[in-house]
């Protein structure tokens, strides 16, 4: 038996409805009622938490996306925390709030995460496996790195020119200062899949196939993924699809792309060498020079940042850390394909739709299969309101 997880939808009704007739207009506004309770809604057969307000005129104003999740909207809602689990033990647990009006679900998401990881796959300038402390080969050349995964290594600068006077003629010798090379070359995440129209949605691991996520013949799964290194510095969430073949991006360009030519990186910045800037934006980028004066350390990012179009811009999404945690704040509107016709979104009809089933999953500096997981089907329920 599925074990669900509810959340149910608070509705906080205030309605002004504005009829528009040939050449006469007729505005008629109902009365705002506020400070509504779960009691005065049904929840006689579901665990009724957290509460997932209802926007309408009249209703506090929609969240503004900014990371901080300290809007009044919010106070409408209750938290609902969601578990999760590793390979190795229990995951991290994801604190949930939610909204909508006729427009919009608003999610906002925290979670503990004690170190910010957002520098993935960058390049670094520097001598892998040069261990030695106290002398080194003047001779090796620097070399452009992918520093995939959190990286341990020693970076040397010239410290001194020793003469040793013992020999005849003086021998000079270079001695090198070695610092320890100590970060990480990944990013945190937070993904949701909701489902479309597949019938073995029970856990992420029934969709796991070997080494793909995949679904059966003709299903779909849609999945949004926030990066806090590759689409946060946009402001926006990936917007992908997973079907029997894997998963894909839906159409348009995403809020990414490789900076890659060659073995190098293809593109930095006006100001390097040596800018080291966390993240490359294309509206500022130049071509890589191998003739400029590089020197060891140096690093660029591995992604260049653009603005996603279409259907991969359909989710805004922005996250803040505070040392501690991540709080990030996700709009999408509630029917995407009135603009996209790829028919692999997600179609929220909350005065149709009972539940909407949806799984998630937390990212810690990784990426890929190495995440933690949500335990069974969650659910949004969407409670009618008590007339």
């Amino acid at each position: 038996m599925r074990r669900y997880m509810r959340i149910t939808i608070l509705f906080v009704f205030g309605l002004a409805l504005l009829s528009f007739m040939a050449c006469n207009k007729d505005e008629t506004t109902s009365v705002v009622q506020t400070g509504l309770s779960v009691e005065d809604f049904e929840a006689t057969s579901l665990n009724a938490y957290p509460i997932m307000g209802y926007l309408k005129t009249g209703s506090p104003s929609a969240p503004v996306l900014d990371g901080e999740g300290n809007d009044a909207a919010w106070g409408l809602t209750m938290p609902f925390d969601v578990e999760t689990e590793t390979n190795s033990g229990a995951g991290p647990v994801v604190t949930l709030k939610a909204l909508y009006d006729n427009y919009y679900l608003f999610i906002l998401a925290t979670w503990e995460d004690t170190s910010k990881s957002e520098q993935k796959d960058f390049w670094w300038l520097g001598k892998p496996n040069s261990g030695d402390t106290t002398y080194a080969d003047p001779k090796i050349e620097y070399s452009w790195h992918r520093i995939s995964k959190p990286f341990y290594n020693y970076l040397g600068t010239v410290d001194k020119i020793r003469i040793d006077t013992t020999v005849v003629p003086p021998d000079t010798q270079i001695i090198y200062e070695y610092n320890k090379i100590d970060f990480s070359g990944d990013e945190d995440g937070l993904a949701f899949m909701f489902n479309v129209n597949a019938t073995n949605f029970l856990n992420c691991t029934n969709m796991c196939h070997g080494t793909t996520m995949q679904t059966d013949t003709d299903e779909n799964v849609d999945i949004w993924y926030w990066h806090a290194g590759l689409s946060n510095p946009k402001k926006y969430a990936d917007d992908l699809n997973m079907n029997a073949d894997g998963i894909f991006g839906d159409k348009g360009y995403p809020v990414f792309k490789e900076n890659l030519k060659n073995d190098g990186p293809g593109f930095a910045t006006p100001q390097d060498p040596g800018a080291n800037v966390p993240v490359l934006y294309d509206s500022v980028t130049v071509p890589y020079y191998s003739t400029l004066p590089w020197v060891g350390g140096n690093r660029i990012p591995g992604y260049v940042i653009q603005n996603p179009t279409d259907g991969r811009a359909d989710i805004q999404a922005i996250g803040k850390h505070d040392g501690s945690h991540w709080t990030v704040e996700i709009r999408r509107p509630l029917n995407t394909l009135i603009e996209d016709d790829d028919k692999t979104d997600i179609v929220i009809n909350p005065d149709t739709d009972a539940n909407l089933e949806f799984h998630l999953a937390v990212y810690n500096n990784s990426h890929g299969a190495d995440h933690a997981i949500s335990t069974g089907v969650q659910l949004m329920h969407f409670l009618q309101f008590n007339q």
